[in-house]
């Protein structure tokens, strides 16, 4: 990506030239014309030592961003650090807590080298100037743009990095990935970084479709405001797990049903186990009790769902897998049935669904199924 501007009636893309401290800004060259000199701003002192190559740059969105939202993004459980992610605006100023931090100096010169050379999505504006205007990035993006910047390592080791492992924990801090121009308002706020980092989980490798999760993820939740809606939209991601528990469990079954082909009594155990599988409670079931890694926060969405229940006369279930099937089957088959009134409770749910989604995305793991 390289960013446009109109000047005095023709339109070209600046070329990155050269970063002069001294003056504060990133000259460069216009594209229709390289006699002709483009300055932007940018009053950080930036550190240039690190090669732009060795790094990826995403662009990312943000509900309510402001320049402070400076984060160090740290990989968990391993506590190796993957970069720096932080407003468009955080280049413009040096008004923000780090404007003299050695190491967000080095990912921010990266990030202005990658925005004017190789950075893939088309998202910015195309300013129109008469050459006297001082420009600045902002200028070009809007004001709930931030920018990751992630390390790819040596120059010798080899680059690893996919955004589509990161999607769903992004996600869960609010941060919503650029693709293409959208430019409609972000809806979901997401929880707020604590300690200063954004502590990101991988999604587990046992998960498959994962172009699906990204595109839920960054292309429907975040942008949604009708609560049934989102509900239908999250659902859809517990049906893509129940639908990899149902593949494995069946294929176990088939071998232990194959093995007991000469014992009838367990071969009627085994038909029933089968018969069970077809039932999406069953599923569900299985789902939180048997393929979800240690550490899932399922008492918020077990009270907001419970809360829903007993708005419409329902018992309060003890499991929330137990307690979200029966919202789930309110809302799709007796939405009519619902009484007005109910939308706060839905939203709560939504909120605390998500939450859950991104633990159940990262923790998800593959049972070790043996016949």
């Amino acid at each position: 990506m390289a960013l446009d501007i109109i000047f005095s009636g023709v339109k070209g893309t600046l070329e990155f030239d050269q970063f002069i401290s001294d003056d504060e800004v990133i000259r460069c060259k216009f594209s229709e014309d390289h006699s002709l000199v483009i300055d932007l701003n940018c009053p950080l002192k930036l550190d240039s030592r690190f090669n732009p190559n060795r790094f990826e740059t995403v662009l990312l969105r943000k509900k309510n961003l402001v320049e402070n939202d400076i984060f160090q993004v740290i990989k968990k459980p391993n506590d190796d650090r993957l970069g720096w992610c932080f407003p468009i605006q955080a280049l413009c100023s040096i008004e923000h807590s780090f404007s003299d931090d050695e190491n967000f100096l080095r990912f921010a010169y990266i990030a202005v080298r990658h925005i004017l050379e190789n950075l893939e999505q088309d998202y910015s504006e195309t300013p129109d100037i008469s050459g006297s205007e001082n420009l600045y990035f902002s200028d070009f993006f809007p004001d709930d743009t931030a920018i990751w910047v992630t390390s790819l390592g040596a120059d010798h080791e080899p680059k690893n990095f996919e955004l589509v492992d990161w999607i769903p924990s992004l996600f869960g801090y609010g941060y919503a990935h650029v693709i293409g121009s959208e430019r409609q308002a972000i809806v979901h706020e997401g929880i707020n970084p604590e300690g200063g980092n954004l502590n990101l989980f991988s999604v587990s490798s046992d998960v498959q479709n994962l172009n699906f999760i990204n595109n839920v993820f960054s292309n429907l939740l975040p942008y949604e405001k009708n609560p049934l809606l989102i509900f239908f939209y999250q659902y859809q991601i517990i049906e893509l797990f129940i639908g990899q528990v149902f593949e494995d469990e069946q294929t176990f079954l088939i071998q232990k049903l194959i093995a007991a082909a000469q014992d009838s009594i367990e071969t009627k155990k085994v038909l029933k186990k089968i018969s069970d599988l077809t039932s999406e409670a069953k599923r569900i079931k299985l789902l939180f009790n048997d393929y979800v890694d240690y550490g899932l926060d399922r008492n918020p969405l077990l009270v907001a769902c419970n809360n829903y229940l007993v708005s419409m006369g329902h018992d309060a279930e003890t499991l929330m897998q137990e307690s979200l099937y029966l919202v789930r089957n309110r809302i799709f088959h007796r939405y009519l049935d619902i009484p007005s009134g109910n939308d706060q409770l839905l939203e709560d749910i939504c909120i605390s669904f998500n939450h859950l989604l991104v633990q159940l995305a990262t923790k998800y793991k593959k049972k070790a199924i043996t016949p």
